[in-house]
């Protein structure tokens, strides 16, 4: 699905204005036929079960993979879609939060690691522990970006932000 997808410059080419409302509905309405089909699959072929090599296994495995992949991509199509229709437009949030991405990205995995680590010793539930955790990890991240690794000439260089 992939290589269809960079072939036909499908990402490249992403456009707004060539989609009318009857195409949307037609969209929409093809991925929840889709889901609703990967729904099932996953219910009568769940990857956890032993896999026998009989036909019809194979082929409800091969579909079942199929449809991952069609609606992966999708998700990224429509995403993408998403991102360009709302925020394809210079600002100085969207500018801060372009320069500051790859630093986030590098530095949230320790903090996620260190932060996790603290809270699987607390007992409290799991959603709240998930909840605050994300937003711990989104303001210790920012926090560092923005007081320490933009003010420092070579953590600028380092973490490769402008």
């Amino acid at each position: 699905m992939g290589v269809i997808v960079y072939q036909k410059n499908i990402l490249q080419n992403l456009s707004i204005e060539s989609f009318t409302k009857s195409k949307w509905i037609y969209c929409f309405s093809g991925f929840l036929l889709l889901f609703s089909l990967y729904l099932y699959l996953d219910e009568v072929d769940p990857y956890w079960m032993n896999f026998t090599y009989e036909w019809k296994r194979v082929f409800i495995r091969v579909v079942h993979l199929f449809l991952e992949s069609i609606l992966a991509w999708s998700f990224i199509i429509v995403l993408l879609y998403f991102f360009k229709y709302y925020f394809d437009r210079t600002d100085l949030k969207l500018d801060y939060l372009r320069n500051s991405g790859m630093s986030i990205y590098l530095i949230h995995h320790p903090i996620s690691l260190i932060l996790a680590d603290f809270f699987r010793i607390i007992a409290i539930p799991i959603f709240i522990k998930v909840c605050i955790h994300g937003l711990l990890v989104y303001g210790v991240s920012f926090f560092f970006y923005h007081f320490i690794i933009k003010k420092s000439f070579i953590l600028k260089r380092v973490f490769g932000t402008k």
